[in-house]
């Protein structure tokens, strides 16, 4: 799962993730979109063979430095955990 996504950022030429642009948030979230769908697609048999429910990790991406770093994780964390998950680990994100 980890690849294409790394393919859909090092294939893009149009849009410069060295320098700040108006273009990297609305491409960050497609991306957090993108990965949404897969996340929420894992079986629940994934994590009860392991022990685990869905709900007992905390889901997110960011980047490692540049523009929009904390509002993709803000938004990635509301956008791929339920509110019971948030609630747990008493994440706030407003």
């Amino acid at each position: 799962m980890y690849q294409p996504f790394v393919d859909i950022v090092e294939n893009n030429n149009e849009i410069d993730f060295t320098t700040p642009s108006d273009e990297k948030w609305p491409f960050a979230q497609t991306l957090i979109s993108k990965l949404n769908k897969h996340i929420q697609n894992i079986s629940e048999d994934i994590f009860g063979k392991h022990g685990y429910k869905r709900e007992d990790i905390v889901f997110f991406i960011t980047m490692s430095d540049g523009d929009y770093v904390d509002e993709m994780l803000k938004e990635s964390v509301k956008t791929f955990n339920s509110s019971e998950t948030l609630k747990r680990y008493e994440i706030n994100i407003d």
